[in-house]
């Protein structure tokens, strides 16, 4: 692997310097603060979650020392209220800092995804002075993980698929089997959503959290099942009529979508250096120290793949530094939707591009050019993905 470092310089974002055994340092052009200008991820933890991140597969024991890393460095809290022990970060804030988490450890940034939408989406419900969650905020600031859930689940208007939730004397019993995203280990809250098909009214759609503690929960391999599991009703969000878009459940969606937006766009611009990097490295020991490849070919690639992740990632700058203002688009889901669609399609063709820039020498099973060609498609498996999105379109 590369340890060149690549630094934007000020004549030309598409002409680059590039010198051996730093590319490592590249963080420093990103380095995130929140508005009130706590440094967040600092370039040590990132070079410490990229180091681990070398792996051919994602490891659950190295994952889970990642998001214990994650926790120190009061990433998995930054969202959190102030006066609850957090930052204060913006939706927007925490984006930029998941994209630059995505650039070096992928997996990292995907395990994540679901703990820091539900604690975006409980933050934005307590300043709004909705408290159904605070107790959620109260969990992570005591160093608990939250994770999500995708697949069976998923698709509410499928209820014959869906786990189920059969009301109780003070809450409901939870039984089914569910995936856990992106391997995501060591959570200790599971936010998913059951059907109760016992209402004279008609089937509901229950929203709850599940304690990973509580009896009849058996988690393994990132799937979990669950059998007669009480969940009681304070750790209910919210039930919504089947076929009814959620209320106060759908907050996560601002964070959940453009969240994993960002984890594409940062596998972009790191499989782009990498490739660049490879070529340069190529190029100087062929000729000299100080040769560039200036094959027509070659930039050409560079400059279409930089204009896509330019073009992209400032669009959806612009969309979570609204809502981070409190705009809220006329159809929402449709939006946030389109955001992750169009940053996947630009992920991936920056990646294809990449690998016909790169060394042919440099693209093989173990190099870091071949991880993020599997990390940008991984980024379209699961729940929501590029056909969910169309659907969305289509409905809105």
């Amino acid at each position: 692997m590369s340890e060149a470092t690549v630094e934007k310089t000020s004549e030309s974002r598409l002409r680059r310097t590039v010198t051996d055994n730093r590319l490592d340092a590249g963080a420093k052009h990103t380095r995130g603060r929140t508005g009130a200008g706590h440094e967040i991820l600092t370039d040590d933890v990132l070079h410490t979650l990229h180091a681990r991140a070398a792996g051919d597969e994602p490891d659950d024991r190295l994952l889970a020392e990642d998001i214990d890393d994650l926790a120190a460095s009061g990433f998995l809290t930054a969202a959190v209220p102030v006066e609850l022990g957090g930052l204060g970060a913006t939706v927007d804030e925490v984006n930029r800092e998941q994209r630059r988490l995505a650039y070096w450890s992928p997996a990292t940034a995907r395990a994540a995804a679901g703990h820091l939408s539900w604690i975006g989406a409980a933050a934005d419900l307590h300043r709004a002075g909705d408290h159904r969650l605070t107790w959620l905020l109260d969990e992570a600031v005591a160093g608990r993980v939250v994770a999500t859930v995708h697949g069976a689940t998923s698709d509410a208007s499928r209820p014959d698929k869906a786990s189920k939730a059969v009301p109780v004397d003070g809450g409901y019993l939870f039984s089914g089997t569910v995936n856990v995203t992106a391997h995501a280990p060591g959570w200790h809250w599971l936010g998913l959503h059951a059907t109760n098909d016992t209402d004279p009214q008609g089937p509901t759609v229950v929203h709850a959290f599940v304690d990973r503690t509580a009896p009849g929960v058996h988690a393994r391999n990132g799937g979990v099942h669950l059998k007669n599991v009480f969940v009681p009703k304070d750790k209910v969000i919210e039930t919504v009529a089947l076929g009814h878009r959620p209320g106060a459940t759908a907050r996560i969606l601002p964070w959940l979508l453009t969240l994993r937006a960002n984890i594409s766009l940062g596998i972009g611009e790191r499989a782009l250096d990498t490739a660049a990097d490879s070529a340069r490295r190529n190029s100087a020991a062929r000729l000299d120290v100080h040769a560039v490849p200036r094959t027509s070919s070659v930039q050409h690639r560079s400059a279409e793949a930089r204009l896509l992740l330019e073009n992209t990632t400032a669009q959806l700058d612009n969309l979570t530094g609204a809502l981070a203002h409190g705009y809220v688009p006329g159809e929402l889901l449709a939006t946030v939707s389109a955001a992750e669609h169009n940053a996947e399609q630009t992920a991936q063709q920056v990646v294809d591009l990449s690998l016909d820039i790169a060394d042919p020498s440099s693209v093989h099973t173990r190099s870091e050019l071949h991880r993020l060609r599997g990390d940008v498609r991984a980024d379209t498996v699961g729940a929501p993905n590029s056909p969910a999105h169309h659907d969305v379109a289509a409905v809105s």
